[in-house]
């Protein structure tokens, strides 16, 4: 059978954002994989640093693939958010949102607003002019595998507030496009009735975003670009 792989960042610029492969029936995950390095032998390499997802979950080798699944081809993520609307969640706000820039602080602060909520944290990250890999960045370029993202960054928000009942707001949100120095790339904030609950749970949903969400940068500077968490080819 025949199934389209959608390529997300490093993958889409080597193989273009759709490939097809043919595998026998019924076929699994891994089988994909072989069959897109079979096809793409030259970037093997960048295959094999990728993970697959079907249907919007991560995918075991064995995982089942049907002929209508959505399979995608996801390169490391770049660890760094839709409507962006605050969905009512029991008592609690939750605002989900995956977007271009810019990510108004204010604006999600009062969209989690609580009249039980004493403490709000949150974690503003910033694009800063230098990295490891380049003394001088001039802007990163973040894309995101967006379906994905909004479904594992909802999940994350019913994981914290699971974790911590007394949360009553909770905001993850992600910038994607082209980011210059000092624009805002996440913004992670909690709302509780006390400021221990509202830092642990900011900070547990800031890590849980960085680790599991898909998306990427591509970073621009002085050296010229690279995909960020991307080993460079040792061939």
């Amino acid at each position: 059978m025949s199934v389209t792989v959608r390529c997300y960042a490093a993958a889409a610029e080597r193989l273009g954002p759709r490939v097809e492969v043919d595998v026998g029936a019924p076929a699994t995950a891994g089988q994909v994989r072989a069959a897109l390095v079979a096809a793409h032998p030259d970037a093997a390499e960048l295959i094999g640093q990728c993970r697959l997802a079907v249907d919007l979950d991560i995918a075991a080798g064995d995982t089942p693939v049907e002929p209508d699944s959505e399979v995608a081809l996801l390169p490391p993520f770049a660890g760094g958010a839709g409507s962006g609307a605050a969905e009512g969640a029991g008592d609690a706000a939750v605002v989900i949102d995956v977007r271009p820039p810019p990510l108004v602080v204010e604006e999600v602060l009062a969209a989690i607003a609580h009249p039980a909520a004493g403490a709000q944290a949150v974690f503003l990250g910033r694009v800063r002019d230098h990295s490891s890999g380049d003394p001088a960045v001039h802007r990163l370029d973040y894309s995101a595998y967006e379906p994905m993202a909004r479904e594992v960054m909802t999940t994350i928000a019913d994981e914290t507030r699971a974790r911590w009942p007394s949360v009553c707001g909770i905001a993850l949100l992600h910038a994607v496009g082209e980011l210059a120095v000092g624009a805002h790339s996440v913004l992670v904030a909690c709302s509780s009735p006390h400021r221990a609950e509202a830092y642990q749970a900011n900070q547990h949903a800031l890590e849980q975003l960085k680790a599991r969400v898909p998306v990427w940068k591509r970073e621009v500077g002085s050296r010229g670009s690279r995909w960020v968490n991307l080993q460079a080819p040792t061939g």
